[in-house]
């Protein structure tokens, strides 16, 4: 992955965390434990050639739905 491959799935990864958080009422620090137990920010940072083509929100939908086949 190169240098501005890697700034876009880590803007992508931090998009995902502001938003889901705020979706759920939860502060960054709660958010980002609950995506390193699934390892949602690695999962996000692997899609990033379809992520960073999207809204960024839609870094928050995927992991919501990571987390909902999780069953939490």
């Amino acid at each position: 992955m190169s240098r501005q491959e890697e700034r876009e799935a880590n803007l992508i990864v931090v998009a995902a965390v502001e938003e889901y958080g705020l979706r759920h009422h939860m502060s960054v620090k709660e958010v980002l434990s609950l995506f390193e137990r699934y390892d949602i920010a690695d999962l996000l940072r692997s899609q990033h050639e379809v992520l960073h083509m999207m809204d960024l929100g839609e870094g928050a939908n995927f992991a919501e739905s990571v987390l909902q086949g999780a069953a939490l």
